[in-house]
């Protein structure tokens, strides 16, 4: 069963690169671990977390950012981060998870 993605008010079935990416995400492989699919080159932990909080706020809240410059959301999120007195975005994403009055 394909997976489906929500669009609005829609759910769209994925594309086949969307899919192929999932599957290729949902394999226990350990050797590629941390390594970005399309250029085979290792994240960094700070993009790693990042894209992680991004997920948790868009399955926590329905806000999706995804599609919003990686350099301004980076910008924004150190500015949260630092202003809350947190050295790692996990312990930002950990916040913005449990704790309705903070987000």
């Amino acid at each position: 069963m394909r997976r489906k993605r929500q669009s609005g008010d829609n759910i769209v079935p994925l594309s086949a690169e969307e899919a192929a990416v999932l599957a290729a995400m949902d394999q226990d492989d350990d050797d590629n671990s941390g390594v970005n699919p399309s250029s085979g080159e290792r994240e960094s932990t700070e993009t790693i977390e990042i894209d992680l909080l991004l997920e948790g706020i868009r399955r926590r809240w329905g806000y999706d950012f995804t599609h919003y410059s990686h350099a301004s959301v980076k910008r924004r999120l150190m500015h949260a981060r630092n202003e809350s007195g947190f050295s790692r975005f996990t312990e930002l994403l950990d916040r913005l998870l449990h704790d309705e009055a903070f987000f």
